[in-house]
């Protein structure tokens, strides 16, 4: 009987310690998405000799720590150009978009 009341309660404290850990990690995440109003269903139309600033991505910081991204063009750098700044800052529980 004892040994049952032992093993309880060891598995009680350890649930413990384990909840108190996951409770301490969660509160250390923090989180950004990326987000855009384009896909394959909804596709942003320009055509030959036209230009159009098209605001692509958009980046929303959930968090409360200031977020430091680079912009870079990998693929259409003859279709598409980005003359912004190519480090861009998201300030805590704020967003901003990216014109392309």
């Amino acid at each position: 009987m004892i040994n049952l009341i032992n093993i309880r309660r060891f598995i009680e404290y350890v649930f413990f310690i384990v909840l108190v850990g996951v409770l301490l990690l969660v509160s250390l995440v923090s989180a950004f998405g990326v987000t855009s109003d384009y896909s394959n269903e909804n596709r942003a139309n320009v055509g030959p000799g036209e230009t159009k600033i098209i605001d692509l991505l958009r980046i929303i910081n959930s968090g409360s720590d200031t977020i430091k991204l680079e912009v870079v063009l990998k693929d259409g750098a003859g279709v598409a150009s980005y003359d912004g700044e190519k480090e861009i800052t998201v300030v805590g529980s704020d967003s901003k978009n990216i014109p392309i």
